[in-house]
């Protein structure tokens, strides 16, 4: 099986991420952040009612978990780098 080519995978990712980046708009890091923030919980909601629809539970259920989840998911890793000294700022 031949190896796949990094640039292929790689690609899509890199323009997917040049459409939805606000910088090249002139936007301020606060815009930024809204954009993303918001990108990432409409992803997270959609992501889990796709699973409660796969798995037949409710959908809005497993959609509003979703960005709980997400949230923990990100407070673990800031306390784990503040922990290991590599916390942003």
């Amino acid at each position: 099986m031949p190896a796949a080519d990094p640039g292929r995978v790689v690609a899509p990712t890199v323009d997917g991420g040049r459409v939805l980046n606000p910088r090249g708009r002139g936007a301020d890091s606060a815009t930024r952040a809204i954009t993303a923030l918001t990108i990432t919980v409409i992803a997270l909601v959609g992501g889990g009612m796709v699973v409660g629809q796969l798995t037949g539970r409710p959908s809005l259920r497993s959609g509003s978990r979703q960005p709980l989840l997400g949230a923990v998911a990100v407070a673990v890793t800031y306390g784990v780098g503040l922990l290991i000294g590599s916390a942003p700022g």
